[in-house]
């Protein structure tokens, strides 16, 4: 560990001499982070601003790739979903960065952290954006029109910080380029691929954003067919009756509805939103983001219950169920916030919540465009495009998501197989191969969030998508 620490200062000092590291990326170095002490790989945080008028900037983190092979690794840009929800709370510290929560013998209240062994950043590096304005760490001046969001102004702002990184870390403007997200994401990553596609055609003599794909999970596409996958997966799991599956299907327009949105407009009212609410409520002795996880035992007053119950059939053995409430605590910490740059040295901590739908105010008519239209464009214009599915994931189901790929009308590479986690043999999902640069793959017990379900095949999936190789070998057959 010594020898790791002095040759990583001797990297870090190497880097600041060249030249490659500014003024600001040396400011927004983490050496160290509460209950975890120094570290032993590059962390950097802080804020990128996007609009100097209304005094707007986006909170970022990137860690850098802590991997065995060479150093010249790709960026990949993580957007978590929401609208509203922080990349860096349930991105960095929750699903695929560097740490998780360590729930061993700790109360919620007093959780730290642990390394998380299938962090994405043995694969690459991962910078982790946390938007619109108002979402975990981000912030405006205004605190009127910047509660006001639609899919076009965060674009625009997801370009706009784009580029403020690329200025602040120079070293990266000439690594490979990936979009990944989840769940809303399936609106913000392929629309901010448009929009590079478009900042290239402008300034390429300059020089090009070097992107070269995206990867999804579990996103919100097509309401017509993410609709109608929630509510046939809702009732062939049982989870609601007869009546409120025809009840659905009779009252709701599927294709002007976003059936999973409670907080904020989303086209429901109605009958339709009677026989919605009628849908939670049966199944709400069901985890919704996957049906396969026990849920976090909350008191009345909405705070976890310590000691939570010795969960033995759990996802992983890393799966916490109270995940969201560790990291919430952790994150509220004056002195994690001053060691991430979030606040200044003395400052009162800020309040801060992982997902906060009410804190801005989202068109539903952004909520209810079709992306296939920006799918087909992108792929036309040569992006190399995963699509993954975690297939217990009750709010964006496989089966809505797989009825969308095939809509695209891409003709398949390869016929539809099994592919297998490497460390264990096993069948981690399936795969299905298109001409175009499209692949669409299923993570077997994995949910909405397949990274915090299934870690190690998360891992090795966008692994090979980075790397341009195929999932892996297809599962023995016993």
């Amino acid at each position: 560990m010594v020898l790791h620490l002095l040759l990583l200062a001797l990297s870090w000092a190497e880097r600041a001499a060249a030249a490659e590291w500014s003024e600001g990326s040396e400011r927004d170095l983490v050496p160290s982070l509460p209950t975890v002490g120094a570290l032993d790989f590059q962390l950097h945080s802080g804020y990128l601003p996007v609009d100097a008028a209304s005094g707007r900037a986006l909170f970022y983190l990137l860690a850098e790739y802590e991997g065995h092979e060479p150093v010249d690794r790709p960026l990949l840009l993580w957007l978590q979903g929401g609208p509203g929800c922080s990349s860096v709370g349930l991105g960095a510290f929750q699903e695929l960065g560097p740490f998780l929560p360590d729930f061993e013998g700790e109360n919620v209240s007093t959780a730290g952290l642990m390394r998380n062994p299938h962090s994405w950043t043995l694969a690459a590096h991962v910078l982790f954006l946390d938007s619109p304005a108002f979402t975990g760490f981000s912030f405006s001046a205004d605190n009127t029109t910047d509660r006001r969001w639609g899919d076009a102004n965060v674009t625009a702002d997801h370009l706009a910080a784009l580029l403020a990184f690329y200025e602040r870390h120079p070293w990266l403007r000439g690594q490979p380029l990936f979009l990944a997200g989840e769940s809303y994401a399936g609106h913000y990553v392929p629309l901010l691929a448009a929009a590079i596609f478009q900042h290239n055609r402008r300034h390429e003599p300059d020089w090009p954003i070097m992107l070269e794909g995206y990867a999804l999970g579990n996103p919100w596409t097509d309401p017509a067919h993410d609709n109608a996958g929630a509510v046939q997966f809702w009732y062939g799991e049982d989870l609601i009756s007869a009546d409120t599956y025809r009840g659905l299907l009779a009252a709701c327009n599927l294709s002007a509805t976003a059936l999973w949105r409670t907080e904020g407009e989303s086209g429901v009212g109605g009958e339709c939103a009677k026989h919605r609410d009628a849908a939670l409520a049966e199944a709400g002795g069901y985890q919704l983001y996957g049906v396969n996880a026990p849920l976090c035992v909350l008191r009345p007053d909405g705070t976890p219950q310590e000691p939570q119950p010795d969960w033995q059939d759990l996802p992983n053995p890393l799966y916490d169920p109270c995940s969201h409430h560790r990291v919430r605590a952790y994150m509220r910490r004056q002195d994690v916030q001053e060691a991430l740059h979030a606040i200044q040295p003395g400052a009162q901590a800020r309040n801060w919540t992982e997902c906060d739908a009410r804190a801005i105010s989202y068109e539903v008519e952004s909520l209810l465009d079709s992306m296939l239209p920006v799918h087909r464009a992108n792929l036309e214009a040569g992006m190399r495009v995963l699509i993954y599915s975690g297939d217990t994931d009750g709010v964006v189901p496989t089966l809505g998501t797989r009825s969308w790929v095939e809509a695209l009308g891409l003709h398949p590479a390869a016929p539809l197989r099994t592919w297998a986690d490497k460390q264990t043999g096993e069948v981690a999902g399936y795969v299905s191969e298109y001409e175009g640069g499209l692949t669409f793959a299923t993570l077997h017990e994995a949910g909405h969030a397949a990274p915090y379900f299934k870690p190690s095949a998360a891992l090795q999936l966008i692994q090979s998508f980075l790397n341009q190789e195929p999932p892996g070998a297809p599962a023995a057959v016993s």
